[in-house]
């Protein structure tokens, strides 16, 4: 049954297709949307309509004029003209209608064109003035300024409300653009924090700065390679794992086969096809997941990991500053949490998900930890940041997934 209604939805949809075709060689409306300035007659050809026809010739003229979009939009809207669909005129529908072929008499439906098929509201070399036009305005187009990176973006929270911080711009009087952060509970209505605004280029650089400073040390890395390679290794034992699988697939394969013997003994009832289909997509599910662990293991050595945390020393052969910037925060840090006197940097190595936990930050801000937290990781011995807009913190614990995280984003 099922091949049969295969074959037949294959058959149905060639005469469908077949169908179209032959009314499209035709010249005959396919009912998938009538042009503004056409109505269709008894026998589905195109035939000019005299009052919305008079609207496409208006957009035309008004267009080569140069006219912008909107002003041929207000002009149209304010003398109750609609759209095919009824719709008011946006700019997006001036720009379809100044593309359409059909106004010049040209039928098209997919790789049928008939020149004359349906008949024409404007002249050729009215299209052509119109074409001119919009390659003029696409290419006379004003210089657009650079979109602002602001590489903290997602990574940046406020000390105080422990709300995300944003990045903001401004002109000064003398005409130079200014780059900030600042604390989205600071504006609005209902104004919850007073966190000031702080330089993006200053904050951004004192991040890395940090980071380069207490992180990336040779003799940091080396140990911090170690730890990676170890995390890199336990993670890749999947025997277990794969183990549980191929029995659920065993297990998943002979609930099949029993089903499908008992529908050909003839014992056939309405809960056997949905239990087959359920079983189906559960092993399609099943051997997903023995793919990916199959094929998820990473064999870097440890001299291999050493050498992609060296490239974080310095910038690559022609790598611009802020390309290096941006390499750092994205490979390292995870979570900055910014005071008006300090700012606490967690890093990617400092959990499972390399997300900074309210109890831990809690802590952190009541004293409880040290202020340095580095003495437990063991990674920066003999390093203490500094006070001040330096200040910064490492967690006291490194898991082994963070690590493998870690691993990922370098290499």
């Amino acid at each position: 049954m099922e091949g049969l209604a295969e074959y037949y939805s294959a058959e149905l949809a060639q005469k469908i297709k077949r169908g179209l075709n032959e009314s499209a060689l035709k010249c005959q409306s396919l009912g998938s949307g009538r042009p503004l300035g056409y109505t269709v007659d008894e026998q589905k050809h195109f035939q000019i309509d005299p009052e919305s026809s008079q609207a496409v010739k208006t957009i035309f003229e008004m267009y080569i004029k140069g006219e912008s979009n909107a002003a041929i939009c207000d002009y149209l809207n304010a003398r109750g003209l609609r759209t095919s669909q009824g719709n008011l005129f946006n700019k997006n529908s001036i720009n379809r209608i100044i593309k359409n072929r059909k106004y010049i008499g040209e039928y098209r439906y997919n790789d049928i064109v008939v020149e004359g098929g349906m008949p024409a509201i404007i002249s050729k070399e009215t299209f052509c003035l119109a074409q001119a036009e919009m390659e003029r305005r696409r290419t006379h187009r004003a210089p657009v300024s650079p979109k602002a990176e602001y590489l903290l973006a997602g990574k940046l929270f406020c000390g105080h409300c422990k709300g995300p911080m944003q990045g903001v711009s401004g002109t000064g009087k003398s005409g130079n653009k200014w780059y900030y952060y600042y604390c989205a509970n600071t504006r609005g209505k209902e104004r919850t924090c007073d966190k000031k605004q702080v330089s993006r280029d200053r904050l951004e650089k004192a991040v890395v700065d940090f980071t380069v400073r207490y992180i990336l040390q040779e003799d940091v890395l080396e140990e911090l390679s170690k730890k990676v390679y170890a995390a890199q290794e336990r993670q890749n034992n999947t025997a277990s794992e794969i183990a549980f699988y191929e029995k659920k697939l065993a297990e998943n394969k002979k609930a099949i086969a029993n089903i499908l013997r008992a529908i050909e003994s003839g014992a056939m009832t309405q809960a056997l096809p949905a239990r087959l289909q359920e079983l189906e997509n559960e092993q399609t599910v099943i051997q997903g997941e023995l793919s990916y662990l199959k094929g998820a293991r990473l064999a870097f050595t440890e001299d291999q990991i050493l050498f992609a945390l060296l490239q974080h020393l310095d910038p690559r052969p022609g790598e611009s500053e802020q390309d290096y910037h941006r390499r750092i925060i994205t490979d390292f840090v995870s979570e900055v949490y910014l005071y008006d006197d300090r700012m606490l940097i967690y890093f990617n190595i400092s959990s499972a998900d390399g997300k900074l936990k309210h109890a831990d930050l809690s802590a952190i801000e009541s004293g409880v930890f040290d202020a340095g937290l580095t003495s437990s990781t063991n990674l920066i011995p003999g390093r203490t940041p500094g006070a001040g807009f330096d200040a910064g913190l490492i967690s006291s614990t490194t898991s082994e997934q963070a690590l493998y995280r870690l691993l990922r984003l370098i290499l």
